[in-house]
């Protein structure tokens, strides 16, 4: 039984599911999609889709979930077929083709990612409006979390970087004259690799 709250916005549940919509050929707005379901499962907006059990959040609304112990357990609390955790165990063996389906806000096609990069669980972002999740895939992620694997990937990642910068001092200061006191100064790139590293890391 979902725990409903208030009436979520108006424009919530006009979005059509993108694992069981059709798409023309040229691209475009989906065609004989079904409509998402909007509700509120505490604070959390979910956007399901009756037939698959796939659930739709917004960017900002996984984010808040993510950061929430409370609101993660509410979630997992309302027993709703996004979090069947037996689907993925009852799944067929064998391989699946990966198909790439649209956002549901801006019909652009989705990257696919594995969340957190060591969750094991292939989710599809459009990183400015939100996440798709099939069916189970939400309960898994949440449960990740509540584990600690989003604090262990991110522990992992900054070692990662500092291993890196730490490789790239060590070349700069061999590269560095022996004639000269000082090495030479960074040229900025060693701030760019930074950057990178940093953006796009948890979506």
């Amino acid at each position: 039984m979902l725990l409903a709250a208030h009436a979520p916005p108006e424009d919530a549940s006009q979005r059509a599911c993108p694992r069981c919509s059709t798409r023309p050929p040229n691209g475009g707005a989906p065609l004989n999609g079904l409509t998402l379901s909007a509700h509120l499962v505490g604070e959390t907006l979910l956007e399901e889709c009756s037939s698959c059990g796939g659930v739709w959040l917004e960017a900002t609304t996984f984010d808040t979930l993510i950061k929430s112990r409370d609101e993660q357990g509410i979630v997992l609390s309302s027993r709703g077929p996004y979090l069947e955790l037996e689907a993925f165990e009852r799944s067929p063996g064998g391989l699946v083709p990966t198909r790439y389906v649209p956002c549901p806000h801006c019909q652009q096609l989705m990257n696919r990612k594995n969340f957190a990069e060591t969750s094991g669980v292939i989710v599809d972002v459009c990183k400015p409006h939100g996440i798709w999740f099939d069916r189970d895939e939400l309960g898994r992620i949440i449960q990740f979390v509540m584990k600690g694997g989003l604090d262990e990937s991110r522990r992992r990642e900054l070692e990662r970087m500092a291993h890196h910068l730490s490789e790239k001092r060590a070349n700069l200061l061999a590269m560095s004259s022996p004639m000269m006191s000082q090495p030479e100064p960074y040229n900025g790139e060693w701030l760019a690799d930074v950057i990178r590293l940093f953006k796009g890391y948890f979506f």
